[in-house]
């Protein structure tokens, strides 16, 4: 056999065990998928005061306005 094809056989021998190694290596997948969880939770909750933010904010408002100018009122 020629060096070219002892070459070969060995490069399709180390792509076979790389692709074997990668489909089944699990290394660093659960903190992958906590972050996609943690940064899904993020993204819903700046939806959710993008969008109810002004109303909140205005509550907010009013109730510290409210108790400043009469603090025994409950």
């Amino acid at each position: 056999m020629s060096k070219l094809g002892e070459a070969l056989i060995m490069m399709k021998i180390k792509a076979s065990t790389m692709k074997t190694k990668v489909l089944k290596d699990e290394s660093g997948d659960t903190n992958f998928i906590s972050i996609a969880i943690i940064i899904a939770i993020v993204l819903v909750l700046a939806a959710a005061f993008f969008t109810f933010g002004d109303k909140a904010m205005e509550t907010i408002s009013k109730n510290v306005t409210d108790f400043i100018d009469n603090p025994q009122k409950k």
